[in-house]
């Protein structure tokens, strides 16, 4: 089957003929119909260690596609099989179901970058209503849904950060009340925006914006870190952690039903238009192309169609 491929650790997906998968027990074979492109697809190719099979493997983890006659969304395809061919091997247990008025271009960001937000928000910080949220990193995709789904959780406040200005200004019209541009010195303009502090705090890039985010909460907050691209490492003060929750999300730690709450709570949203994501659409012959844009930080979800 044509697929994009990764044929060596460091290289930019190809497109080639790789064999088609075959279902073993507890596994499914999905016809592909749109997939997703994601930050993670680029550390696999990157070799970052666990993340990483042994090439040659099929680029892409997420998709939406076809098992049975019936729509199917999957976040992870079993390696060395992925989301960018014509069919995907997936673990049977953890297809959750398309709803039917959701078309695949509005169900994608909802997948890896929808469920990241929604569940961190839920699920891992039980964001209470009424409480006050920051969101760091909110011009990539997961600080976006991060940014409408705080309040459409009930946030009563949602500052947005991140560098983009461009989708910082666009996030004023969709839960933003008030928004940050990061420089190399966060913390005075996040210690700013925080007033009594920060009860929830959704962190997409790591860093110093970590810290700076960490310093700005209040005692008891909760502090959800799903991303890293600011940073791997950083220096804090033990009384930055005092009465502080701090953890990061392993989706595997969610059950599928809770998955399956989320993407149809998202997909409500969508369809009434409280929710809004920028897309932008590849043939399988331009992923150099698509992979090009994700290095840059494309600020829309960028998919794929095998």
């Amino acid at each position: 089957m044509r697929a994009a491929i990764i044929n060596s650790i460091g290289e930019v997906p190809a497109v080639g003929e790789y064999p088609a998968p075959t279902a073993a027990s507890g596994q499914v074979v999905v016809d592909v119909t749109l997939a997703g492109l994601n930050p993670v697809d680029r550390l696999r190719a990157d070799g970052y260690s666990y993340l990483s099979p042994v090439p040659p493997f099929v680029a892409g983890r997420e998709g939406v596609g076809r098992l049975n006659g019936d729509r199917v969304y999957f976040h992870e395809a079993v390696e060395p099989y992925g989301s960018f061919a014509k069919q995907a091997l997936v673990s049977a247990d953890q297809i959750l179901t398309v709803p039917a008025d959701l078309t695949d271009e509005q169900a994608i960001p909802l997948g890896v970058a929808g469920l990241t937000a929604w569940v961190s928000l839920t699920h891992e910080a039980k964001l209470v209503e009424g409480e006050r949220v920051l969101v760091t990193g909110a011009t990539g995709m997961v600080g976006q849904v991060a940014t409408q789904a705080a309040k459409l959780l009930g946030a009563s406040y949602v500052v947005a950060a991140g560098r983009h200005e461009p989708t910082l200004m666009s996030l004023r019209d969709r839960g933003a009340d008030e928004i940050v541009v990061l420089s190399e010195n966060p913390g005075p303009a996040m210690a700013a925006v925080a007033g009594d502090g920060f009860d929830v705090v959704v962190d997409c890039v790591f860093g110093a914006p970590f810290v700076a985010a960490l310093n700005a909460t209040a005692p008891g907050a909760r502090v959800v870190v799903v991303g890293l691209t600011a940073g791997t490492s950083v220096n804090l003060e033990f009384f930055s952690l005092y009465q502080r929750r701090i953890t990061g999300l392993g989706m595997a730690d969610v059950p599928v039903a809770s998955r399956q709450e989320a993407f149809n709570a998202m997909a409500e949203h969508t369809l009434a238009g409280r929710l809004r994501l920028n897309t932008e659409r590849y043939a399988l012959d331009d992923v150099a192309t698509a992979w090009g844009e994700l290095l840059r930080s494309a600020h829309r979800k960028l998919l794929i169609a095998p």
